[in-house]
């Protein structure tokens, strides 16, 4: 997966600030399910955030996924 910080406009949406582009497939109905990134050295997964949808960026299809630490800090909530 690779990750790129960015803000991008969305066709009849509003603009999407600070979120992740992964190359991660996103299907029409998984929005809002949550994205894991997985170390296999230490069998860990760590939350990254909660799918949005995909967009095309720069020509390429990608994964659009709301930062976890920004819905954290929107809701004034921390993980356990």
């Amino acid at each position: 997966m690779k990750f790129s910080s960015v803000s991008i406009p969305t066709p009849q949406k509003p603009s999407v600030s600070d979120v992740i582009l992964t190359t991660y497939t996103s299907q029409h109905g998984d929005s809002g399910g949550l994205v894991y990134s997985y170390t296999s050295s230490t069998n860990t997964r760590y939350t990254v955030g909660i799918n949005r949808g995909s967009v095309i960026y720069n020509g390429e299809k990608l994964g659009v996924c709301v930062k976890a630490y920004m819905i954290n800090k929107r809701l004034e909530v921390e993980r356990y």
